[in-house]
C-alpha cells in the first residue's frame, strides 16, 4: 500500500499493562486494515513494554519505540516524526475503540474534510455512558475550534478524532505537543491543528471508549497535584487563547475563560490550605485574568460566571471562613 492509504495510529504507553492488551486488540480488529500502529513505551515500570513487543511480533503493522520516561508529549512528538501515514489518529493505552471507528472517520474525511470527530463512551467502574451529538455536522475551522472548546460531545481532546496528515504537517514545521506542560497539552495541539484546517466533520456515533480510572495520570493530578495541574491548565488556556486570537478566531475568549477557572482553582485551594505564598501569587493572577475576561466579553455577557467569580475573589480577599469559600466553589 502507498503511504496515503495508511492511518498512523499513535499510542503512548506508560505502565498500563492491565489495560494494554484490550486497547491494542481493539486497534488490530479495525475494519480498516491499512494501519501502522506506533507504540511508544515511555519507560514503563511494569510489563507494558513486553506486551508491546509481543504485539509487534504477531502483527507486522505494529512497531515499538522504547525510550526513557520523558512524558506523553515527548512520546507523541517522537511518534509523529516516525509516522508515515496520510492520516493520524491517537489512542490512549488504557482506552479502547469500536471496530468501525477508523472506517467511519475515514469515510467522513472523504468529504474534503481535514478533521473527523466522533462521539465517545465514558466507562467508570463498569458503567458505560454515551457522549455524542445526534446529528452529523460539517463546519469550518473557526466553528470546529469553538465546538471543541464548548461542546463536550466534540471534546477538547485528540483521541476521538482522525486528522489529515497534510494539515498536521503544514507550515514551516509540524504541529508539536508542548513538552513543558503536562495537562492541557493535547488541547493546545488540537487548537493549532484546527487553525490550520479548512473543514471538520462530526460523525454521530460513539466509537471511542474512555476509561475513567482512579490511578490515571489525569485523576491523580487533580487529586494530588491540584496546584501543578491547574497551573498547567492555566498555561494551556492562555497559550490557546493567543493561538486563536492570532488566527483571528472570534472564540478565543472561550479559551481564556478556561484560564480564569484554573487561576481561580489554585487561589481557592491555596486559601483553604493556608498556603500564603501560593495564594498571594495566584489571587493576583485570578484577579488579572478575571478583569481581562470582563473586557473581552463586554457588558451584559456571561453575567453569572463573572458574578460567581467576583464573589469568590472578594470572599477570599475579605478573609471569609474557608468552608464558605469551598461552598461557593461548588455552587454551579
Amino acid at each position: 500500500k502507498r503511504a496515503k492509504d495508511i492511518i498512523s495510529v499513535i499510542v503512548p504507553v506508560y505502565t498500563v499493562h492491565n489495560y494494554l492488551d484490550k486497547c491494542l486488540g481493539s486497534i488490530a480488529s479495525q475494519t480498516v486494515t491499512d494501519l501502522e500502529v506506533i507504540l511508544v513505551d515511555d519507560g514503563s515500570s511494569d510489563m507494558s513494554g513486553m506486551i508491546c513487543d509481543a504485539w509487534a511480533k504477531k502483527d507486522a503493522r505494529f512497531r515499538v519505540m522504547h525510550r526513557q520516561n520523558n512524558g506523553v508529549s515527548s512520546a507523541r512528538n517522537a511518534a509523529l516524526q516516525a509516522a508515515k501515514g496520510d492520516f493520524i489518529a491517537f489512542v490512549d493505552a488504557d482506552d479502547y475503540i469500536n471496530k468501525d471507528m477508523f472506517r467511519l472517520l475515514l469515510n467522513a474525511l472523504a468529504e474534503d474534510a481535514d478533521i473527523a470527530v466522533c462521539g465517545f463512551n465514558t466507562v467508570e467502574q463498569g458503567a458505560v455512558s454515551q457522549v455524542l451529538c445526534d446529528e452529523k455536522m460539517c463546519v469550518n475551522s473557526a466553528q470546529a475550534a469553538r465546538l471543541c472548546i464548548q461542546k463536550g460531545e466534540w471534546g477538547l481532546v485528540i483521541w476521538n478524532k482522525l486528522f489529515r496528515r497534510s494539515v498536521v504537517f503544514s507550515g514551516a514545521e509540524p504541529v508539536r505537543f508542548p513538552e513543558d506542560i503536562f495537562i492541557g497539552e493535547d488541547a493546545l495541539w488540537l487548537i493549532e491543528v484546527c487553525c490550520r484546517s479548512q473543514k471538520a466533520v462530526y460523525v454521530p456515533e460513539a466509537c471511542y471508549y474512555y476509561i475513567k480510572r482512579q490511578n490515571s495520570a489525569v485523576y491523580k493530578s487533580k487529586r494530588e497535584k491540584l496546584v501543578e495541574s491547574s497551573a498547567s491548565r492555566y498555561a494551556s488556556a492562555v497559550r490557546g487563547y493567543e493561538i486563536l486570537k492570532n488566527a483571528g478566531n472570534s472564540c478565543a475568549f472561550l479559551m481564556f475563560r478556561r484560564g480564569v477557572f484554573s487561576a481561580r482553582d489554585i487561589a481557592c485551594a491555596a486559601y483553604c490550605e493556608s498556603n500564603e505564598k501560593v495564594y498571594r501569587e495566584w489571587i493576583k493572577k485570578f484577579h488579572s485574568a478575571l478583569s481581562d475576561y470582563k473586557k473581552m466579553v463586554g457588558k451584559g455577557k456571561d453575567i453569572l460566571f463573572l458574578l460567581k467569580n467576583d464573589i469568590l475573589y472578594y470572599a477570599m480577599q475579605f478573609h471569609l471562613p474557608k468552608k464558605w469559600v469551598q461552598k461557593l466553589l461548588q455552587f454551579k
